[in-house]
């Protein structure tokens, strides 16, 4: 929904030709992350990049590739596979796993729950609750103060948030939806390398502070299915570096336009529900 408002003629189509099944919110949750992560390899859209040795692999439309190159093969999980096939075939590491898309989303989902990102993210995106339009009528109110100078405002927003009691409650409550926003297109890297499969576990430690930059990093060990489907195991270590970016504060004066994106987003619901064909009653229970 946030999507559809802002693409217009064949630009629609090549968003809902990419985009597949993956949801970002099945992340977080437990049951349905290994399934999100699955479509999300298959159909990586912008939402996943992978590099290998500093060079950037597989990605999808908007992702880094060019628009004019066939879509079929920048959305392709088998190109990717093949691409893997061969270079373990040329090069085969000491782990003795043959990566493959599905060892790749599994490897992640693994890191995903060691770490715990994901739940430092959705803390930092519920700071704020109110909704963008809640934050635009707070946003009026202090541009409405002769105290609050926009270079004033602008200034404070970039400051981390206060404990201060006397400080402003609305500049209070305004940084708090900018951090928020900022979570809620934030980025999530992961660094790994196979270990030997004895390699113990180690547990996520935190590295960085501060807005941008937090993150964590541990060993562990990862269950893998066979790759003959014989049911047995296949285990082997994984070294990760977690860190989460993209986290710089967005100025106040954006706040208007977050809040005409959410009218456009509540209005293409509604008018999606308008259109949809009613629903059908179960049939009554035969006796």
């Amino acid at each position: 929904l946030a999507r559809h408002p802002c693409e217009e003629g064949g630009e629609v189509q090549s968003w809902r030709r990419g985009v597949g099944l993956y949801c970002p919110l099945a992340l977080f949750s437990p049951r349905h992350r290994a399934h999100a992560l699955r479509c999300l390899f298959e159909r990586p859209h912008n939402n996943l990049k992978l590099f290998v040795d500093g060079m950037l692999l597989y990605t999808g439309l908007k992702g880094g590739r060019k628009q004019s190159e066939d879509a079929a093969a920048l959305d392709s999980s088998a190109a990717l596979d093949e691409h893997l096939a061969a270079q373990y075939d040329r090069h085969p590491h000491r782990a003795g796993v043959r990566p493959s898309s599905d060892v790749l989303a599994r490897v992640v989902e693994a890191v995903l729950e060691s770490s715990r990102v994901l739940e430092a993210v959705l803390h930092l995106q519920q700071l704020h609750q109110g909704g963008a339009e809640a934050a635009a009528c707070t946003h009026r109110e202090v541009a409405a103060d002769p105290e609050w100078s926009s270079a004033r405002l602008e200034l404070a927003c970039t400051l981390p948030l206060s404990q201060d009691p006397h400080a402003d409650p609305r500049v209070e409550q305004l940084k708090r939806f900018l951090v928020a926003t900022a979570a809620k297109d934030c980025s999530v890297l992961i660094a790994f390398e196979f270990t030997a499969p004895d390699a113990a576990d180690t547990p996520s430690r935190a590295h960085g502070s501060g807005r941008d930059g937090g993150g964590s990093e541990g060993t562990l060990r990862v269950e893998l299915p066979s790759e003959r489907g014989c049911g047995v195991a296949v285990a082997v270590g994984v070294r990760y570096r977690v860190r989460i970016v993209d986290m710089d504060p967005r100025p106040p004066s954006k706040i208007e336009k977050y809040a005409a994106q959410e009218r456009a987003i509540l209005e293409e619901f509604q008018t999606a529900m308008r259109s949809a064909p009613p629903a059908t009653p179960p049939p009554h229970p035969t006796h």
